[in-house]
């Protein structure tokens, strides 16, 4: 066994410890906040309602292992103060960090794909090689967990790092539905540059199910790295410019965007 393995495998027996818990009760949580009063109720009444329709379907048949699913719902009023709170409640009072260290640790459930130590893939990177298309429970526990529990401390955050950041978050859905025909356009002109002959790949059935890539065209991290920075800082302008428009006018549509 690794050093990292053994590492992984200490940290695994923590985060289970820490949920004894839980786990004594036979819960798997779920943890949300969202706006179930303010301008956003209807769409998130729609939505929890359809997650517990699928978590009850799921309990009735015994659950998962054994144990049973329990879908923890807070109302932030769609008020980013109240959000960062019930997400430190959510995190710390319910371990949703420690509950995907045991689930993908121990290979339970939560993601298609099992970790393992064989090559060509590390064990560590293995480990958190978790299916974003479609978005495992481990994915997002591993994603959202960590980032939620640092709202409180970023939100507190100050200095010009901080107020270049602090445009996108003021206008994520924006940013989210720019950045993928950007991202797109982005890797068919380096595809061009360097493989013309694989470009077609980048018009398959992305992201769910493209076919293995074509010899020659797999990127290295760090040309992956160069294009997001040449995304994320083309994507800050206009970003920026949005962001300026929602502070200066209240048309009820801004609020969703």
């Amino acid at each position: 066994m690794t050093f990292i393995t053994q590492r992984g495998a200490a940290l695994c027996l923590l985060a289970g410890l820490a949920l004894g818990a839980q786990l004594a009760r036979a819960q798997i949580v779920v943890g949300q906040t969202s706006g179930f009063t303010g301008p956003v109720a209807p769409g998130v009444k729609e939505n929890t309602d359809g997650a517990k329709l699928y978590f009850d379907a799921v309990n009735a048949q015994g659950g998962v292992h054994g144990q049973r699913i329990e879908l923890v719902s807070l109302d932030d009023k769609f008020d980013p103060k109240l959000t960062a709170e019930n997400a430190r409640k959510l995190i710390v009072e319910r371990n949703a960090i420690a509950l995907f260290l045991v689930l993908r640790g121990f290979n339970l459930y939560g993601d298609p794909r099992p970790w393992s130590n064989t090559p060509p893939m590390p064990a560590w990177l293995s480990f958190l090689n978790t299916s974003k298309y479609p978005a495992s429970l481990n994915f997002l526990l591993m994603t959202l967990g960590p980032t939620i529990a640092l709202i409180p401390l970023l939100d507190r955050a100050r200095g010009k790092v901080a107020e270049w950041t602090t445009v996108f978050g003021r206008v994520p859905f924006f940013y989210y539905a720019l950045h993928i025909p950007l991202i797109h356009a982005l890797a068919v002109i380096v595809s061009w540059v360097r493989s013309p002959d694989a470009t077609w790949w980048l018009f398959t059935n992305h992201p769910m199910n493209p076919p293995e890539a074509p010899d020659g065209y797999p990127w290295s991290l760090g040309l992956l790295y160069l294009v997001w920075a040449v995304a994320v800082v083309m994507l800050f302008f206009p970003s920026r410019w949005y962001a300026n428009l929602k502070a200066r006018r209240t048309d009820w549509w801004l609020k969703y965007t």
